[in-house]
């Protein structure tokens, strides 16, 4: 077959990329490709997704054509020679600007576990592979949530990667799945960092807005970074602010937890409406982002897109100034460097059992919920569909 023009592969790559480069060293039909779109007479053709990717398929990470300055990373005041590693893919939240809820909503026909897991001997046979090669000093764990771990798979982790690696590591995880005898593994381990995004200090917006699910709320963030540095872990807290229906008081409400959280470090970026996200599709429906409408290959995406220079989305609550204004100094704010406004003192509506009703945003809430309704609707459609046939 000759030149086949694949303007993208639709989901995971890694298994329709090798698919695809199979087919063409053999000569075969390569529009037969699972999960690519491409040209054909001037219209693009959609391939149906194949299966989510088997962890334990992957093969070991192929670094040589980075430039070797990529393994230097900073971390708590000193550099490292760093490499990434996952251990598993997929998150049990469903949280509205995360395409884990998309991607398990869209995997369905093909009867794929969102949440996958490579097994411990792979990811340590991997790591000991990395460390080899490239004289790494540390690793950075991508896993959308690390700890999401049974007793079991934690304690064959703890004990090989002490006994194999034995090199400190980071991770991201949420809320729901830190425990102390989790922690008590990952310290004896060499655990140097746990990230956690705590997003937003609102306790309704989390709940409505954000689908977080943390309905323990923010005292049980307090207590668990607390958890952590007892441990001896350093703490990351990650927020964001301009999400749509979000006010004012809601972004100082941010300021506020972290305040009250002290995490040994704190980040606060700007929300990203990524195309295939339940924020995506509220901000499109309110018309507060621009959206490319002839740009083959990127129609319906945001125009722009970024966490650091600005809001990407348009806020009829608060200005982007204002907006702009708490990222910059959001540090200071924290710090007390920089009084909050006496008004914002005061609890936000929603922010806590305590706190006065909510009256704002109600229209964004409510369309979320709405989301989650017709992705519910196509679960139980599929449901259906298999107990026919």
């Amino acid at each position: 077959m000759g030149f086949l023009e694949v303007p993208l592969i639709k989901g995971e790559a890694e298994g329709p990329m090798k698919e695809f480069c199979r087919l063409m060293d053999k000569g075969g039909d390569m529009t037969d490709t699972p999960n690519i779109w491409y040209k054909k007479e001037g219209k693009i053709i959609e391939n149906p997704l194949g299966p989510l990717t088997d962890m334990d398929d992957l093969p070991m990470q192929n670094l040589d054509l980075w430039d070797d300055a990529h393994f230097v990373k900073p971390y708590e005041g000193k550099l490292y020679r760093s490499g990434s590693i996952e251990m598993s893919r997929g998150c049990p939240q469903k949280c509205t600007y995360c395409i884990n809820e998309s991607l398990r909503t869209a995997y369905l026909e093909t009867d794929s576990k969102l949440i996958r897991k490579k097994t411990v001997a792979n990811t340590i046979k991997e790591a000991k592979f990395l460390k080899e090669k490239h004289d790494l000093e540390m690793f950075f764990f991508c896993d959308d949530n690390f700890l999401a771990i049974t007793r079991d798979r934690m304690a064959e982790f703890k004990d090989k990667w002490k006994k194999e690696i034995n090199l400190p590591f980071w991770l991201n995880t949420t809320l729901e799945s830190v425990t102390d005898w989790r922690l008590a593994a990952l310290k004896e381990c060499g655990c140097a960092g746990i990230g956690i995004g705590v997003e937003s200090g609102n306790e309704w917006v989390r709940n409505e807005i954000l689908k977080r699910n943390s309905h323990n709320g923010n005292s049980k963030l307090i207590e668990v970074f607390k958890m952590i540095e007892e441990h001896g872990i350093r703490t990351t807290a990650n927020a964001m602010i301009g999400f749509p229906g979000e006010t004012e008081a809601d972004m100082f409400e941010t300021v506020k937890l972290v305040k009250a959280i002290k995490p040994m470090s704190y980040d606060i970026t700007f929300v990203a409406p990524y195309i295939g996200t339940p924020l995506h599709l509220l901000a499109k429906e309110k018309k507060l982002i621009k959206i490319e409408s002839n740009n083959p290959g990127f129609n319906g995406m945001a125009s722009e897109i970024g966490l650091r220079k600005g809001s990407i989305i348009e806020n009829p609550y608060v200005t982007k100034e204002k907006m702009e204004h708490i990222v910059n100094n959001f540090v200071d704010y924290v710090k007390g460097e920089l009084p909050i406004p006496e008004e914002f003192l005061v609890e936000a509506p929603g922010s806590s059992p305590t706190a006065l009703d909510r009256s704002d945003s109600l229209e964004e809430a409510q369309f979320i919920n709405l989301v989650f309704d017709d992705i519910n609707k196509q679960k139980q459609a599929y449901r259906d569909k298999k107990m026919v046939n």
